[in-house]
């Protein structure tokens, strides 16, 4: 390899920026405590670099030092990539019902398509056979509300507390907060008090780090406006 290649791996390569977008991508999947939009995209271009690297490493001949760097490039891109998918598939087992009754096209890759249809059929037979298929047909269903209007689907908390950081030059943000309310009895005297929960607005600048709900923050989230850190 001549020495303008070894340079051009030594100041990381064309698949750099690629990948470096994938492990900005692993770590929002990673801290988001939902299933984002799978990154097709990114995913495509890091797998067509790993691709060239291996191309590469095959016809690197005897420069060792190459080889090492390819090498090792290559285990790093690799591991990226199986991150991604296993951060995914762990949120697609903790929740296949509530994933399997969104329809979104956007949101899994054809092969988890296949992997969630899977997982649920094998829940659904799991179920049937620990003994559901001696209940009454209205009590069988996986995806119904109890009495007291509970879901019996378990589904992501939006509400978790995220931190992240502004990147947009300014946001208004909608944060439901819980304030307390004094019962006064009509002549000054102060009660008790009673808890509420109301929306405000927080108004957050560029730059900013915050502790804040998902729910608040979901959208610019998947916007690029703010960054989960």
């Amino acid at each position: 390899m001549s020495d303008a290649g070894l340079d051009e791996i030594l100041g990381g390569g064309p698949s750099s920026a690629e990948d470096y977008d994938l492990s900005e991508i692993l770590q929002r999947e990673r801290l988001a405590p939902e299933l984002l939009p799978f990154a097709s995209f990114a995913v495509e271009q890091t797998l067509a670099g790993l691709r060239e690297r291996l191309e590469e490493l095959e016809t690197s001949g005897t420069n060792a030092l190459a080889s090492i760097i390819l090498q090792t490039d290559v285990e790093r891109t690799r591991w990226l990539v199986r991150s991604y998918m296993r951060t995914r598939i762990s949120k697609i087992d903790r929740f296949p019902t509530h994933y399997n009754s969104l329809d979104r096209d956007d949101l899994l890759s054809p092969l988890e398509k296949q992997y969630l249809t899977r997982h649920v059929a094998l829940l659904a037979s799991h179920y049937d056979n620990a003994g559901m298929r001696d209940l009454p047909p209205q009590l069988r269903r996986l995806d119904d509300k109890a009495a007291a209007g509970v879901s019996m689907v378990d589904t992501p908390d939006l509400d978790r507390a995220v931190f992240c950081m502004i990147i947009a030059p300014a946001l208004d943000l909608r944060v439901r907060v819980t304030v307390r309310e004094d019962a006064g009895d009509g002549a000054g005297t102060r009660g008790e008090g009673v808890w509420r929960q109301r929306m405000e607005t927080l108004h957050a600048k560029a730059g900013q780090t915050m502790l804040l709900p998902y729910a608040s923050v979901k959208q610019y989230v998947l916007s690029g406006e703010v960054q989960l850190i």
